[in-house]
């Protein structure tokens, strides 16, 4: 090679190397790395929305409808042991990352459920006759947004199935 000139991308015949190759190969790291990433973080995510759906449950106690309180809470329980199942079939299945796509996609799943759950209880969990608790229920679905954005944005369709 000339000094100064650049290297062929020309790959040889039968070959299958080259910059497209490339690009794709990176790309594919890049998503198993940010999937990785994602379950890597759930548990420590799945034990705070447990713990966040209790402390709102029991501030909650006595002023919102009890059957549409713990009915509530029954699905952020019952959607958060689905969520570790989930983790736990993929941790399973690390030697195989063939599949890295699906795995995205069911966490996607699971998130925008999970969105659907957290935004239910602005609606569910309102006391219309206390300003403040009103309030706190606000700030509790801020809180959850603002952690996903902290723990789901390594995959950005998990965090917009969550907030949207």
């Amino acid at each position: 090679m000339n000094p100064g000139s650049q290297p062929s991308t020309t790959a040889l015949p039968g070959s299958h190397s080259g910059p497209e190759d490339a690009r794709s190969s990176l790309s594919r790291r890049s998503r198993i790395e940010q999937i990785d990433t994602l379950y890597g973080q759930a548990p420590g995510n799945f034990l705070v929305t447990l713990v966040a759906a209790g402390i709102a449950c029991l501030v909650l106690m006595g002023r919102v409808e009890p059957n549409l309180l713990w009915g509530w809470f029954g699905a952020v329980v019952a959607l958060t042991a689905s969520r570790f199942q989930l983790l736990f079939r993929y941790r399973a299945s690390r030697l195989d990352r063939a599949d890295i796509s699906k795995w995205g996609h069911l966490y996607v799943v699971s998130s925008a459920l999970g969105g659907v759950i957290w935004g239910t209880a602005a609606h569910l969990l309102m006391p219309i006759d206390s300003l403040a608790l009103q309030a706190f229920v606000y700030i509790m679905l801020a809180g959850m947004m603002a952690g996903a954005s902290l723990s789901m944005t390594v995959y950005l369709p998990a965090y917009a199935a969550f907030v949207l």
